[in-house]
């Protein structure tokens, strides 16, 4: 049996754009993802005093699932369709749920 997968995921975006980039991000990525086989969780949250900067928790059934979705076309796509509200790369980190 394979193992469920978390990861978090932080944005960083440019000062002013936060506003613009919630609704943005939600049509163009949060909705499709919410979608795909395996994705149990995917909730955007804002860091608090840190208003450029979001944090992304997934939960995926397994890795594979986690892997097919890096490869959508809206994932591929969210540097294009994103690169406007993003003040660096998104950084992806797999987490282990201890407690």
């Amino acid at each position: 049996m394979s193992e469920e997968i978390r990861a978090v995921t932080h944005i960083t975006v440019k000062p002013g754009l936060e506003a613009e980039f919630i609704p943005a991000f939600a049509e163009r990525f949060i909705a499709p993802t919410l979608k795909e086989p395996g994705c149990l969780a995917f909730e955007l949250h804002q860091v608090l005093g840190s208003p450029c900067e979001f944090i992304i928790f997934h939960r995926w059934e397994t890795r594979e699932h986690l892997d097919n979705h890096l490869n959508t076309r809206h994932f591929l796509a969210i540097a294009g369709d994103l690169d406007h509200y993003l003040a660096s790369l998104p950084i992806l980190s797999l987490v282990k749920h201890l407690a």
